[in-house]
Formats: C-alpha cells, structure tokens, sequence
C-alpha cells in the first residue's frame, strides 16, 4: 500500500512538472511570465520548459501582418482639419504587425483592448496631427503616397511606445467635401436641359402670378 501511494504521488508530481512545457505556434509570441511579471518572449515555432503551474504562465500573442480600413464604409467617415481650418474626408488602409510583444502586452493586452480599435484611434490621432500643420490645397495638391509616407514616419515612435509598427500605408482619398458637394450641384444643373430650365422657371412664374392674384 506503501508503496502504491508513492507510485500516485510521483504519477501527480509527474503530471504537475509536466504543466512547465510549452509550446508557441507559428506566427505568434509567447510571453513567458514568471508569477505573473513578464520574464520573456519567445517567437514561434518553439517548444521549451520553465517552472511548473502556478509559478509560470504563458500568454500567446499573434505576430502576423494584419490589415485594417479607416473612412471606408458611409457609417464610419473619417474628417480631419487642416492648418486653415478646412474639412478634409480621407480613407486609409494600412498594414500592421506587432514589433514589441512584451511592451504590447505590458501596455494593451492586459487590459483586454480590442487591437485594430487600438490601432484605428492611433492612427486616426497621427493622420489629424500631420494634416493640421498643413493648408488644405497643399495637402489635395500632394502626391498622396508621399503623404502617407510621411505620416507613416511620422508616427513611428509614438507607435514604438505600444509595441507597434505600421508595416504599409495607402490613402485611398483625400478629398474635401465642399468642393464634391460644389461638383455634384453642378452636375445635377448641367444634366437639366434648356427646356426643362424654361418650363421650371414658367411654372414657378405662375405659381408668383396665382399667389398674387388671390391676395388681391
């Protein structure tokens, strides 16, 4: 009896060492944390040992390139505000991936926020801040890869401090809504025909004329 309570006991210790192995699938970190501070990242693929369940834990982060659109649907518009205080409608896609996982995971993961939501209000801040130093007209002048070249730098290091990095990123319009508003009134007139003109400024003749008629 002895020495089957042994056997159970060296079967549960057994077991128990076993919960030290891990392992990281490809195209992810692992964060390797020590009673809960954060020791080490590892990258996948990887299988490796450390202490057993509870004095360590691992936290699994993908590390793939990810892409994301910004003012692309009508309910999701992006405005920012140049230097001289124009509206200016812009649509941006870009690529990301995450270049720091133990910063990522120090500041964001934990806190369980949602990544591309992260990275949209970030961007967003960067894009508002470049295009208000600059006028509008230089702006829808501009060679829009530049642009979001420039910008894309621009953000570099305030995107460091989460751990992220813009791999790519294209703007699909730059566009101010006033002049599209101006353009499409002006299409609507051109397509209206002299004798439709005639007949609607006749019928609005005679409606003036009726009125004043009727008041006396």
């Amino acid at each position: 009896d002895r020495k089957f309570g042994f056997i159970v006991i060296g079967m549960v210790v057994f077991l128990w060492l076993l919960t030290g192995i891990y392992y990281i699938p490809r195209n992810t970190y692992g964060i390797i944390m020590h009673n809960g501070k954060v020791i080490s990242a590892k990258s996948g693929l990887a299988l490796g040992i450390d202490y057993p369940y509870p004095f360590s834990d691992i936290a699994i982060i993908d590390n793939a390139n990810d892409s994301l659109s910004i003012g692309k649907v009508e309910n999701d518009q992006f405005l920012v505000i140049s230097k001289n205080n124009k509206s200016l409608q812009v649509i941006v896609e870009l690529v990301y991936r995450i270049s720091d996982p133990i910063k990522y995971f120090v500041t964001h993961y934990q806190e369980n926020i949602d990544l591309k939501e992260l990275i949209k209000v970030q961007t967003q801040s960067l894009i508002q801040s470049y295009t208000v130093s600059k006028n509008s007209d230089e702006l829808l002048a501009g060679s829009s890869i530049v642009t979001a070249n420039d910008i894309r730098k621009y953000g570099e290091s305030q995107l460091a401090n989460f751990g992220i990095k813009i791999e790519k990123m294209a703007i699909i319009k730059l566009s101010s809504p006033a002049l599209r508003l101006i353009k499409e009134s002006s299409a609507v007139s051109s397509s209206t025909s002299p004798a439709d003109q005639i007949i609607k400024e006749a019928n609005q003749y005679r409606t003036y004329v009726q009125a004043d008629l009727e008041s006396q």
